[in-house]
Formats: C-alpha cells, structure tokens, sequence
C-alpha cells in the first residue's frame, strides 16, 4: 500500500488525534489542514532516502543536468531545464543541495536501523470499536517489537533540555503511544518505542528511547481522546465542544 492509498483509507490518523483534540466540531466536517512547507517536504526526502532509498528514483528528480551550473537568469538555462524536466514526468523535483544534504542525514539514521531486522512504511488499521477504525503507518517496526519513527528538526538535538521540551511539545510520546495501540490491535506486540532525530543544522542524528512509563501517559492521551470523540458520534456536541478556548497575548 502507498503513502498516498494509505491517506484515503476513512480511519483515525494520529494526525486526527490533534484536530479531534483541539477542535471536534471542525473536525466532524472533515475539516483536516493542509500544512505545506520547505521544512515538510525536506523531512519526506530525507525519510525516503532513509527508508525507502530503492524507491528514490521512481519518485524523485535531482536538479542536476547538462546546463544547471549556469547563471539561473540565462536564456541557455531555462533552455537546459525545460529539455529536462520535458525526461522527469510528474517526479517531484529536489535540488542538488537538498539531495546531498538528506543523503548525508539518511546514511546517518540507517546506521541506527540497520542493526535490527524490521519493515518500513507498512500500512495498519484496526477496529478501535464497532464505530471507530483507527490506522497508523510506522516509519520503521522490527521483527521482533521495536518502533521507530524518523523526525527531521531544527531542534539544537544535542541539548537534552530542548529536545524532550521538543518530544513533549509535539507530542511525539503520544503518537508512539497511538501506533502502539494500532498494532496491539493488530495483534502485533511493540516492546519498545524509538525516535530518531535528524538534524537540519549541523547534520548530527540522535537516536532516543521513550520510557513506558510516557508511551503509558500518551496512550491514555489517545484513549481519552478517541473515546471522547465515540461519545461525540453517539450523542452529538456538546456546547463547550463548539466553542474553542484560545488563549490572548500578554500585551
């Protein structure tokens, strides 16, 4: 199953869990942003070179062709890159600057994963109950229980301060703490749950284990939000869930 066949599957996505979280009544109109950046499309090259490199080719282009050193404004080089992109179809297009830079973060982070024997990028959904499916597509499960996901940051990763504030913030235990779930599920045991980081500054990668006993608070996160959404389909809004708080700035 694609990344792309795995998003039109009608299930919860940890991604879900935060706007159920913040805002079930937009939610429950399929209101679901679309949040496009350099920085997410940097994090996708740097996973697919990671976990899925024999597959780089089929999905992107590297701007690197007879004619790409020359100076941007020349009519030669519009010439050179209209003859190539006319050979790279609908391949999505990175620079060569980009491609070294995530080959280097990728080569780092698979020497973290390649010790242990496992699968990336499979697809997983399960019956959270008769009205709920949820699904998740981990970026790596071992063979023999072990999660890893991949992040890409600008976090200074070196500093333990910053990067668990990091971990809390995004909530990264929480979305462990679901895909474990899911696959419990499934039937499938996780022992452990991992996260990788990648640096976007100075290109170090850090490899962390989350303690069971904050996969344990985010899974109870998860529960307490699915659940909460289960009473929504059953009973409707309540009237404090059609009003979000927001909180003002102090000035």
């Amino acid at each position: 199953m694609t990344n792309a066949e795995y998003r039109k599957i009608n299930a919860i996505s940890n991604s879900d869990l935060s706007y159920l979280e913040k805002n079930p009544y937009l939610f429950s109109f399929g209101f679901r942003p679309q949040i496009i950046s350099k920085s997410i499309d940097f994090g996708t090259l740097v996973h697919s070179l990671t976990l899925e490199p024999e597959k780089f080719n089929d999905e992107y282009a590297v701007e690197d062709f007879e004619g790409c050193e020359l100076n941007k404004n020349s009519k030669a080089y519009r010439q050179a890159k209209e003859k190539w992109l006319a050979t790279v179809e609908n391949k999505t297009i990175v620079s060569k600057q980009d491609y070294e830079k995530a080959s280097l973060l990728a080569e780092r982070a698979r020497k973290l994963i390649e010790p242990i024997e496992g699968k990336a990028e499979q697809s997983y959904i399960a019956d959270y109950n008769e009205q709920i499916k949820i699904k998740c597509r981990p970026d790596y499960l071992s063979d023999d229980g072990i999660l890893i996901d991949l992040k890409t940051t600008s976090t200074d990763i070196l500093n333990d301060f910053l990067l668990t504030k990091t971990i809390y913030d995004r909530k990264y235990y929480r979305q462990l703490a679901f895909y474990k779930l899911v696959l419990e599920l499934c039937g499938i045991e996780v022992k452990e749950c991992m996260l990788i980081f990648a640096s976007t500054n100075n290109y170090w990668v850090r490899g962390v284990k989350i303690l069971p006993e904050d996969i344990s608070r985010g899974y109870d996160e998860a529960i307490e939000i699915l659940n909460r959404y289960n009473n929504i389909l059953n009973n409707g809004l309540t009237f404090d869930e059609l009003f979000e708080p927001v909180v003002l700035p102090n000035y």
